[in-house]
């Protein structure tokens, strides 16, 4: 999803007074004003199931931008915990190679039913190694115990 559409529903008028939410925590830094990171956890928290499919395509957006920093990212995958479904596996799944991101990438997923997600679990296991392996291993062995228990 492009930038632009990152900004759709907002009113021209507003786009130049008004920062937008969407577009500033792509600047999300440590240290930094976290306030436009807070309106977004804000809607996710308060959010309808309904609205949910429109925020996920939101927080997708974040992960796809390539001028997205590192902790912006790491607040999508936070956000995707919450409200995610198997439409982001897709992106967040590569994101279990990524040292960096391996953590919020399984914290994304792990609450996802689906096979889906379960596939590209095991997917990502013959790429990782160290640490994010482990993680891994002990998401996929957490996914299975809450099966078996159904």
């Amino acid at each position: 999803m492009p930038d632009t559409e990152i900004t759709s529903g907002v009113p021209d008028s507003l786009k130049d007074v008004t920062p937008n939410p969407w577009i500033e925590v792509l600047k999300l830094r440590h240290g930094e004003d976290r306030s436009f990171a807070h309106v977004i956890e804000s809607k996710v928290l308060t959010a309808v199931p309904a609205e949910f499919p429109e925020l996920e395509k939101r927080l997708i957006a974040i992960l796809k931008n390539k001028n997205a920093s590192l902790l912006a990212k790491e607040f999508a995958c936070r956000m995707l915990a919450l409200i995610g479904s198997e439409a982001c596996v897709p992106v967040v799944a590569p994101l279990l190679s990524n040292k960096q991101l391996a953590h919020f990438a399984r914290m994304a997923l792990a609450p996802i039913s689906g096979k889906k997600v379960d596939t590209a679990l095991r997917e990502a296991l013959p790429k990782i190694s160290g640490p994010e392996k482990q993680g891994l291993l002990a998401t996929i062995a957490s996914r299975e115990k809450k099966l078996s228990a159904l």
